[in-house]
């Protein structure tokens, strides 16, 4: 799927747009990236670190599924329906 660059946010416009978010918090996640699975939703361009809006959504679906217990299945077959239909495959 090819990247949809309007979806790029940096850091500040994020946190301008969705302000539940500091501009602390995404330190933070950003430091631990490879632990907490963020990684995906980052896109680095030089020194400057990108946020994909539509990764990043998915990524907080899957945290609030992963906390559920007993329907994290559910949830992850929802996550992966929409990156499938995102990627112009839906199955019916």
């Amino acid at each position: 799927m090819p990247l949809d660059l309007t979806k790029l946010r940096t850091v500040r416009q994020f946190v301008e747009e969705y302000p539940a978010f500091s501009a602390n918090y995404w330190r933070y996640l950003i430091s631990q990236r490879t632990q907490n699975g963020i990684e995906s939703c980052l896109i680095r361009v030089g020194a400057r670190i990108f946020i994909d809006t539509e990764a990043f959504t998915e990524w907080v679906q899957g945290q609030r599924c992963a906390h559920r217990r007993g329907i994290a299945r559910v949830c992850v077959g929802e996550a992966q329906r929409a990156t499938a239909a995102r990627a112009g495959h839906v199955d019916d």
